[in-house]
């Protein structure tokens, strides 16, 4: 599109605008939430495996009813 015709004033592309501006935003969401949970898998769990001993886990288990299968 250009800026000097107007086409960017017609209600269609002004529309198709927001809807494109709209996606990169959450483009830019996902991509965030994806880095995020590749750092928990990659990274943090593994090294959690490593680090925390038994006791660790009882304490981290106890905090929260949910983590641990009955």
């Amino acid at each position: 599109m250009c800026d000097y015709c107007g086409c960017r004033e017609q209600p269609i592309i002004v529309r198709f605008a927001r809807d494109h501006e709209e996606l990169m935003h959450r483009a830019r969401i996902v991509a965030t939430l994806r880095r995020h949970i590749e750092v928990e898998e990659h990274d943090i769990f593994p090294a959690s495996l490593v680090y925390l001993g038994p006791e660790d886990w009882e304490v981290i288990e106890s905090a929260d009813p949910e983590a641990s299968p009955s």
